[in-house]
Order: structure tokens, then C-alpha cells, then sequence
């Protein structure tokens, strides 16, 4: 499995989570926010998979215009 499979596999994981957490009454405050916060990482850790995947597509002396 490469790197954006398993970021994206990471990515639902964390999202499959988060709606249960939004389900889920009994969580207290600390423990939703630790949910949230597993679930941005793993969408910031998607994004970069996305970012370093079409970095190495590139062909190469094509500039990068990106962020």
C-alpha cells in the first residue's frame, strides 16, 4: 500500500470516528476535542500525501506553482 492509500485510509478511519464522536453523548469536551484533533491531522496528513504524490508525477524542470 502505498503512501496516499494509507493516508487516505487514515483519513476515513478518523472521519468514521468523528461521527460517531458527534453520536456519541457520553463523551466529555476533552475527549471529542481528541477525536477533532486526530481527525485534522489525519486530513492534513492526506493533504500532504496528495501534495509529495503529485510532486513526484512531475515531470521533471516543470516548475511548481503550488503553495
Amino acid at each position: 500500500m502505498n503512501t496516499l492509500d494509507a493516508a487516505r485510509n487514515n483519513l476515513t478511519y478518523a472521519a468514521n470516528r468523528l461521527t460517531a464522536a458527534h453520536q456519541d453523548l457520553t463523551l466529555t469536551p476533552d475527549e471529542f476535542d481528541a477525536v477533532l484533533n486526530d481527525y485534522q491531522l489525519a486530513t492534513r496528513a492526506y493533504h500532504l500525501a496528495i501534495r509529495a504524490t503529485n510532486l513526484a508525477l512531475r515531470p521533471q524542470g516543470v516548475p511548481h506553482r503550488g503553495l
